[in-house]
């Protein structure tokens, strides 16, 4: 698995360059060509029937851009490029509540596995990227002292509950975000199973979601080779934004919940709360993917927007 790219409005510069380097049809005949094995400038010249200067400055562009690898090679002949792919896909943030803050922010990354206490109950497991975390069902697994390393967890409902420190945190939030992927547990998966995820922050529930499935069907883009393609593969990447006027999930408003009702500085952490209570309408289940996992490299994302 080759790297992703990310980009952002708020990296203008390395936004240019790649979309400079992609707006040409020899560029992207290059990477076509560059697919299934390494290539040196001479043999894309042929296929492409393009003359080898102007493929060579074509390949210049993509290697500023690192969208492709460029190394020099010597042989009986003299030197030649050997040029190879360096990513697999190219993701575009247009658009983050942090962004339109026009302010500062503290960014804080909580690795799934570092909950500070957790209530679930079977079918429930945690795995690592190399190996299953103790035996599945076994809820006593939640407290292994490997659970730092999860990747992906699951259980049928319940909570686990993260806890950061709001030191340093300023008094005129704008907003506090959160962040995650996530879907539904069934037995090994099903895209119409639903259920009801709460996100809670100290003593207030944000958001009650409904995800529509345990999704599965074609491999998340994370997951290690290992993982079996019957089980469940990626989730939705969701981000709750809490406001001076309601709270909002992926920039929709979703109830009236406000800042001020969080209590904020009567807590000496934020605590944040994540799981599906067993009286749900949808008690469904959660799977909660790590950096590791999934289709997105992100672990919880609490951010604070002033």
């Amino acid at each position: 698995m080759l790297k992703k790219f990310d980009l952002s409005l708020e990296n203008p510069e390395e936004l240019l360059s790649v979309a400079r380097a992609l707006n040409s049809p020899q560029r992207i005949e290059i990477l076509r060509l560059l697919n299934a094995r390494s290539m040196n400038i001479k043999e894309m010249a042929q296929m492409m029937n393009e003359p080898f200067s102007s493929t060579a400055l074509n390949v210049d562009i993509l290697q500023k851009s690192n969208l492709i690898l460029a190394e020099t090679q010597y042989n009986a002949q003299g030197q030649m490029k050997l040029c190879s792919r360096n990513c697999d896909s190219i993701h575009i943030e247009i658009f983050h509540p942090s962004v339109a803050a026009d302010g500062n922010q503290i960014v804080k990354t909580i690795p799934i596995g570092s909950y500070c206490e957790y209530s679930v109950k079977a079918p429930c497991g945690l795995v690592s990227p190399t190996h299953n975390i103790g035996h599945d069902n076994e809820t006593d697994n939640f407290f292994d002292p490997t659970r730092f390393e999860a990747g992906l967890l699951w259980f049928s409902s319940g909570y686990v509950c993260y806890r950061i420190s709001n030191k340093n945190m300023p008094k005129n939030l704008k907003a506090l975000e959160i962040s995650f992927e996530s879907c539904s547990e069934a037995p090994f998966y099903r895209n119409d199973w639903k259920s009801d995820i709460f996100v809670q922050v100290n003593d207030v529930v944000i958001d009650t979601w409904l995800c529509p499935g345990d999704f599965g069907g074609r491999r998340g883009r994370l997951n290690p080779s290992w993982w079996s393609e019957n089980l469940t593969q990626y989730g939705i990447l969701n981000t709750w934004s809490i406001t001076n006027d309601g709270t909002y999930l992926n920039n929709r408003r979703v109830n009236g919940i406000k800042l001020k009702n969080l209590r904020l500085d009567e807590y000496p952490y934020i605590e944040l709360r994540i799981g599906v209570k067993e009286d749900a309408k949808y008690c469904g289940g959660i799977n909660l993917f790590g950096a590791s996992f999934g289709d997105h490299e992100q672990d919880v994302i609490v951010r604070a927007v002033w």
